[in-house]
């Protein structure tokens, strides 16, 4: 049975189409390089080695790769579809498509490796020179000539290996976040289970350490932690339900973490955070080989430094009220008079609703907008007459309804609920 939830952190894929508008900024302050409209979403950062970045925004569509110079000049590329991307093993930033891999060079220009049944999985550079892709049954290796190379590995007590996340570590092993666990492929040696997923909980990402060993990320407490090459694992020391959505190893060794919130925290060797306040809720988080820090909202990039001022930042998910209310019984009548459910915000906001049966597993009703009143204003689910009818006959049968809502600063939240009706 769903109950009402509402996720303020939680990353969102798929956060609604449109356009975006852009301001520039060449400043190590804590200032926008990039900011974003409601109709789309910055899903990725990709940090580069000469102090600029590549910033992946989805919008349906309009999927865009953002070339951002190290001055701060832009420059986007439209791509079909923005899957994972890191840095390739020319330098340049690859990104899986739906028809492989696409390349964007430090200039913004876009090159295409394709690549047959190309995972929807994640991309790293391997110790061999090639990019490594997850996501299906085998691991993919792509070189910068084209060349691809299915890796099938057989990994011990491990009856279905399917990665989902890997990372390079900083002694040539390569690591895999498996439903087995964390998985570690020395360079020349055999796979191993290392920790096991009841305790590492799903990992997001994984980034390596100095020494071999890795850190990931998780959407949920305790929001991450850190497993040496020997496997010995530190969580984090965190009770935050909604966990970390993003991990990054800086330059001098320290390891910080975003977790949607107007703060980033480093953590220590225990696992214990220190918290330091961002000018964005951070839900991304990058170093350029100089020390500056990346830092991106859903809606915001910033190009900063760590001992920047944050200023002012908002990190209040979006409250919506909705009529009538779905966590009670709902009547028809009231459906009826009112054309459907409304959904009122009292700011600017994007929201993808639907009312769904999921049974048949059919949307009935359902709203896609941005709305840019200044005070907010209604939407509404539209429920027909024949669909009221239909309910009427059987108001027993299992509905739902859905939203995600996003507003201007990049916070989201999510509302979930399991309709019931009166006559």
């Amino acid at each position: 049975m769903l109950e009402q939830a509402v996720y303020a952190r939680r990353n969102h894929t798929a956060i609604l189409a449109g356009v975006f508008s852009l301001l520039l900024c060449g400043s190590a302050q804590a200032a926008d390089t990039l900011r974003l409209g409601l109709q789309s979403t910055l899903r990725q950062v990709v940090a580069g080695p000469d102090g600029g970045a590549w910033a992946g925004v989805y919008s349906y569509e309009r999927a865009r790769i953002i070339r951002v110079m190290p001055q701060g000049a832009i420059r986007p590329t439209p791509v079909e579809y923005l899957g994972d991307g890191g840095l390739g093993p020319d330098g340049q930033a690859w990104f899986v498509e739906g028809r492989g891999v696409t390349r964007i060079d430090a200039g913004g220009v876009k090159t295409a490796i394709p690549v047959e049944n190309v995972p929807f999985g994640q991309l790293t550079t391997g110790p061999d020179g090639t990019a490594w892709l997850t996501g299906n049954e085998v691991i993919l290796r792509v070189a910068p000539d084209g060349t691809v190379a299915p890796t099938p590995l057989t990994v011990p007590n491990c009856p279905e290996f399917r990665p989902y996340v890997l990372a390079r570590a900083s002694d040539g092993a390569m690591w895999f976040g498996d439903l087995c666990g964390l998985v570690r492929l020395p360079a020349g040696g055999t796979p191993t289970v290392v920790a096991k997923p009841e305790r590492v909980l799903f990992p997001r990402k994984l980034v390596p350490d100095p020494h071999g060993g890795v850190w990931f990320s998780t959407d949920r407490e305790p929001g991450g932690g850190h497993v040496d090459a020997a496997g010995r694992l530190t969580l984090l020391k965190s009770r935050d339900p909604f966990g970390m959505q993003d991990v990054a190893v800086a330059p001098d060794g320290s390891t910080w973490f975003a977790g949607g919130k107007c703060t980033i925290s480093r953590a220590g060797a225990d696992g214990t955070l220190t918290t330091q306040p961002t000018a964005i809720p951070a839900w991304h988080v990058g170093f350029d080989p100089a020390g500056g820090l990346w830092l991106g909202s859903l809606a915001r990039l910033q190009h900063t430094t760590l001992d920047a001022p944050a200023g002012r930042c908002d990190d209040t998910p979006p409250s919506a009220r909705v009529v009538p209310d779905p966590s009670k019984p709902v009547s028809l009548a009231t459906l009826r008079r009112q054309g459907g459910f409304k959904i009122t915000l009292r700011e600017p906001f994007a929201i993808e609703g639907y009312v769904f049966d999921s049974d048949a597993d059919e949307t009935i009703a359902g709203v896609d907008r941005a709305v840019t009143a200044r005070g907010g204003r209604t939407v509404r689910l539209a429920t027909s007459p024949r669909l009221l009818r239909r309910i009427a006959r059987h108001t027993g049968q299992p509905l739902g309804l859905t939203a995600d809502i996003r507003d201007r600063e990049g916070n989201y939240a999510s509302l979930e609920y399991e309709l019931r009706f009166k006559p």
